[in-house]
């Protein structure tokens, strides 16, 4: 019984971390545009972090 009451804690906290990643996600365009940030400007903002989250994968692997 323990058991699956573990899994439940686990599926409830992934369920909660991804709903309130997809909340914060559909907001950052209109967010962005609302700023007065251009097309242009916005794809760059997604790259960079795309790029900044791969560059740190590598650091903090390679410094664990």
């Amino acid at each position: 019984m323990s058991n699956k009451l573990g899994y439940l804690r686990l599926f409830l906290l992934f369920f909660w971390s991804w709903f309130v990643y997809s909340m914060i996600s559909s907001q950052i365009i209109p967010y962005m545009t609302h700023l007065g940030m251009s097309e242009g400007t916005r794809s760059w903002v997604f790259t960079s972090s795309a790029l900044i989250g791969i560059v740190s994968q590598f650091l903090f692997g390679y410094l664990s």
